[in-house]
């Protein structure tokens, strides 16, 4: 095993080192847009009935957590937490300023079905109250642009397409005051997706999905294979843009892939299908795909030619991984992902710290661009061991303790950046154990050879030895040359 490490090692340097390279690229204008994803905001953080990890906890409820404004692991946000992130990133940007502000939904608290159901509506519209209030007083002449995530709504993943009720609470609360034209208040109403423009043209848009009614957890389960008309409209969307020279960025929550941690599959196959056929058509228009869902920061590279699933991280640090937010980087003309930088407020080892910032994606790795061929080397490195997978294990929760990661692990995680299915995930696992073993069988049998070769050179070296001093010795005792004795 410890020559099939050094083997390994040696390979993921020389491939860190090839994707490190200068690559000359194109000037861009490079804007900058703030990300915030799965909030999940607990009006009662600190009191009876706070949500946690598992439902409602009693460590969420008691008076240790009401004392800690920064939160508490295992607990869903105080209002606190979110504000004092959103006023950092602001203190982050430039000028205090951001093209527009990205939230990839999840703003309520997990648990809300375990409340009355009177007051879980009454605290659910006070959450998208506080939210859209929050973050159009701290950016007041920015654009914000939001998704719904699973957790908003009272049962988890409830969105009934025949009578979408959780649509019009969204729409109705201060999160109209967010849209830009009653065009576009009346698809989210009505579908829980929109487009709009950024840059002040229409070259690029960002098209927010409904990704709830695409979930294997979907309730009421849609018969139809386009529920609520929305792949249909992408696609509308994508051919205008692709006539018009313009970019998609493609934004929602649950992202077509499988999770890290159960590795199961987050869409049905049927949408997913439709997805990334629709993707992979229009690869040359769709510039960004953002989503969040998983609380943790990840990617996927799902096709040589449409751009990385990007993934951000979560502020609440409910299923134990720092909060954090992201600022992004991204070309102005076409919407492309350029960088990105995480912050985090450090709950395990600094709670006093306060937000810092905890890495930027190409500095870490070492790339000159974030295109799907930049990251698939990222992948083959994080396969391979060594610094890409230190780098990614310690940012993927946020700097949070992880457990070690040996071959198996590091090629799961492998075949997870690279898996939108859960069967291509499980046939990727299965083909490269089999690799592995078949390396390390060569890498015993060379070295087996190697011992073997090399104990015949010494007994032939041994022999060639002996013979010579006999030689020698025979020599010595012929010419009574005492200075040449062998004694």
């Amino acid at each position: 095993m410890g020559l099939a490490r050094c083997i390994a090692t040696a390979a993921a340097l020389l491939l860190f080192l090839l994707i490190s390279s200068p690559v000359m690229v194109a000037s861009q204008q490079i804007g900058r847009f703030l990300w915030l994803s799965d909030l999940h905001y607990d009006p009662l953080y600190g009191q009876v009935g706070a949500s946690g990890e598992y439902g409602v906890r009693a460590g969420c409820s008691s008076e240790d957590a009401a004392r800690e404004p920064e939160g508490r692991a295992g607990c869903d946000s105080p209002l606190s937490l979110i504000e004092s992130a959103v006023v950092a990133a602001r203190d982050t940007l430039p000028a205090g300023e951001a093209d527009f502000v990205l939230v990839t939904g999840d703003m309520a608290r997990h648990g809300m079905d375990l409340l009355d159901e009177s007051e879980a509506w009454d605290m659910l519209r006070d959450i998208f109250d506080a939210i859209a209030q929050l973050l159009q007083r701290t950016f007041p002449r920015t654009s914000i642009i939001f998704c719904l995530g699973n957790n908003d709504a009272i049962d988890d993943y409830y969105l009934d397409i025949a009578d979408p009720k959780i649509l019009g609470v969204a729409a109705g609360s201060n999160i109209k005051t967010s849209f830009v034209s009653t065009a576009e208040t009346e698809m989210f109403r009505s579908g829980g997706y929109f487009a709009r423009s950024i840059g002040g043209s229409d070259k690029v848009k960002v098209l927010v999905l409904n990704t709830v009614i695409y979930s294997v957890n979907h309730a009421p389960r849609a018969t139809s294979n386009d529920p609520l008309g929305q792949l249909t409209w992408v696609e509308s969307e994508l051919t205008k843009a692709k006539a018009n020279g313009g970019h998609v960025m493609i934004v929602g929550h649950v992202p077509p892939t499988i999770g890290s941690y159960r590795k199961s599959q987050f869409w049905q196959d049927r949408y997913l299908d439709q997805y990334l056929a629709l993707i992979d058509e229009y690869a040359d228009v769709v510039s960004a795909q953002l989503f969040g869902h998983l609380h943790s920061d990840e990617f996927r590279v799902l096709s040589d030619e449409a751009p990385p699933v990007l993934m951000t991280s979560s502020i609440t640090p409910v299923f134990g991984g720092n909060p954090s937010f992201r600022v992004v980087e991204y070309d102005k003309d076409k919407g492309g992902v350029t960088d990105y930088a995480t912050y985090y407020w450090d709950l395990y080892d600094d709670a006093t710290s306060g937000w810092q910032k905890l890495y930027s994606f190409r500095q870490a790795y070492g790339i000159s661009n974030m295109t799907s061929s930049s990251m698939q080397a990222v992948v083959e490195s994080i396969r391979l061991g060594g610094y890409a997978l230190d780098t990614f294990l310690s940012n993927v929760r946020v700097n949070a303790p992880q457990p070690p990661c040996d071959v198996r692990c590091r090629l799961e995680w492998a075949c997870v950046l690279n898996a939108a299915s859960k069967t291509e995930y499980t046939q990727c696992v299965s083909v490269s154990l089999k690799e592995s073993q078949v390396i390390l069988v060569g890498a015993v049998a060379g070295l087996v050879a190697f011992v073997f070769v090399g104990g015949i050179v010494l007994i032939f070296y041994r022999r060639r030895k002996r013979k010579n001093f006999a030689e020698i010795a025979e020599f010595c005792l012929d010419s009574n040359a005492d200075d040449l004795s062998l004694t």
